[in-house]
């Protein structure tokens, strides 16, 4: 790909949790996060500003066609290109900015997970009055390339703590993808007002991206999902953590009870080849979970293939544990039991791959597993 001009921009509102990353070129935004309370006397309001001396609301990152009145100092008018440039963002590259999060509630908040929502506009209102407006694709090949090339490490640099580590296309997901680690943000204390926390969003464009995505727009909401902390204990049940899903079509999870989940899959008529499910969640202990599961679906007739396993990562990467792996004809059905063990912090869950060349492109699936330790 050409070292041809691409952009990238944070917004940061004063609504809950907004963050915004795009430009003329290429973007990512941001939006703002759901925040939850199960105490009815406290509350939970989470606020989130740049931290670079321009007026808010307003981007972090942009070029100065968008916002000709802003400082926008990583544009490429200003600098040469390269990963510290907007304007110049290539393959290769790392962009790096800071967010300031505060909890503006009464009650200690826990930041429990992220996640991020593609839309086609974006309208920048500028402070001596008008606006400027920036589109962007939100399907196609260009737009898949992206969201799989562009890589998504969230960090509180204080501490050297990670809270997210991916693709773009991990975040793009019904419900949050779960932090690695949840820190905690104090309420106000009266006549205390509450500390900021310093986090990081670093954006790595992949060395491989093609020509593909050369002077394309994509937009996108980011939001963080936050609980109070008292009383917010590890032992989470099985079938209630924050289990999400990912594949062709709108594969979804669901709880069946608070021991057992279900994934379903459903692109019948309009999917031959070769395909990747998954469902995952964020373990909030190490231990060993043991559970029984069943899988059974229609994956056509002509060259079917069903694969199912279970993963979990940790310290030292992710670990595989192999459930059942067949050629498959017209229904199918098969159960048994397993056990994974899983590590505090780091994710876990379902993969489910394999093939379909028939020509009916039938692909239906339901994968339940429910934990018995």
């Amino acid at each position: 790909m050409n070292r041809k001009k691409l952009g990238v921009m944070v917004l940061s509102l004063t609504m809950t949790v907004v963050f915004t990353f795009g430009g003329a070129t290429m973007a990512l935004y941001t939006s703002s996060a759901q925040n939850t309370s199960t105490a009815a006397a406290g509350t939970i309001n989470l606020d989130a500003k740049r931290n670079h001396g321009d007026y808010t609301p307003g981007p972090m990152f942009y070029p100065n066609s968008l916002d000709p009145d802003g400082n926008h100092p990583y544009d490429t008018s200003k600098v040469n290109p390269s990963g510290e440039s907007l304007g110049g963002w290539a393959p290769g590259d790392t962009v790096q900015r800071a967010m300031i999060l505060t909890n503006k509630g009464s009650l200690d908040a826990k930041l429990k997970g992220l996640k991020a929502t593609v839309r086609d506009t974006y309208t920048q209102d500028l402070p001596t009055g008008g606006s400027r407006t920036a589109t962007g694709l939100t399907s196609g090949a260009a737009y898949d390339e992206f969201i799989q090339k562009a890589n998504v490490k969230v960090m509180i640099p204080d501490t050297n703590v990670q809270l997210f580590n991916g693709p773009l296309s991990s975040l793009l997901v019904s419900g949050y993808a779960p932090l690695q680690n949840e820190p905690v943000l104090m309420g106000t204390r009266p006549p205390f007002t509450p500390g900021p926390l310093n986090v990081t969003f670093e954006v790595t464009l992949d060395p491989s991206a093609s020509n593909e995505i050369q002077g394309k727009s994509f937009i996108f909401d980011f939001g963080f999902y936050s609980e109070q902390a008292r009383n917010n204990g590890a032992n989470t049940p099985f079938g209630d953590q924050a289990w999400l899903a990912a594949g062709p079509g709108n594969p979804s999870v669901t709880k069946i009870d608070s021991n057992t989940i279900q994934f379903n899959y459903d692109t019948r008529e309009s999917f031959s080849g070769e395909w990747t499910y998954a469902t995952n969640t964020l373990a909030t202990k190490t231990e060993t979970i043991t559970f029984d599961y069943e899988y059974s679906g229609l994956h056509s007739w002509f060259d079917a293939r069903a694969h199912a396993r279970a993963f979990a990562d940790g310290p030292d990467g992710r670990v595989y544990y192999e459930l059942w792996d067949s050629v498959v004809y017209d229904q199918f059905q098969h159960s048994g039991t397993a056990s994974i063990n899983v590590t505090a912090g780091y994710n876990y869950g379902f993969i489910l791959d394999g093939s379909n060349y028939d020509y009916s492109q039938i692909l239906q699936g339901t994968f339940k597993a429910s934990r018995i330790n």
